[in-house]
């Protein structure tokens, strides 16, 4: 799921939030990386408008332990990671995402092992 908008709507992914993000042309994916625990958000803005605190919804794993931002300061910068352990998911938000412009986001999870 993703939202749009002032932050008290995106992060709480209100309908009128998300059919921003709809009308924006906002695409993301969220793939796992080869380093165990790590998964890459792909995030683009389709149109030429700034989209104000574009929020995705991520789940993951079992057996992953919360997520953290990884990588270099330049694709960490501006982002925000909210961790809803209760749901085993994490909302990703972004302060602006420039129009056009795609980011990558590397996150990270302590990976629990089997006992």
């Amino acid at each position: 799921e993703a939202a749009a908008g002032p932050p008290a709507s995106a992060r709480t992914l209100t309908p009128a939030a998300r059919l921003e993000v709809r009308k924006q042309g906002l695409s993301w994916s969220f793939d796992r990386l080869a380093e165990d625990g790590a998964f890459i958000l792909r995030v683009r803005n389709g149109s030429k408008e700034i989209l104000p605190n574009a929020t995705v919804k991520v789940w993951y794993p079992e057996r992953i332990e919360g997520l953290q931002l990884e990588g270099s300061w330049f694709s960490r910068r501006g982002v925000d990671v909210i961790p809803l352990e209760e749901e085993r998911s994490a909302l990703i938000s972004l302060g602006g995402l420039r129009g056009h412009e795609d980011r990558l986001i590397k996150v990270a999870g302590d990976v629990r092992r089997p006992e």
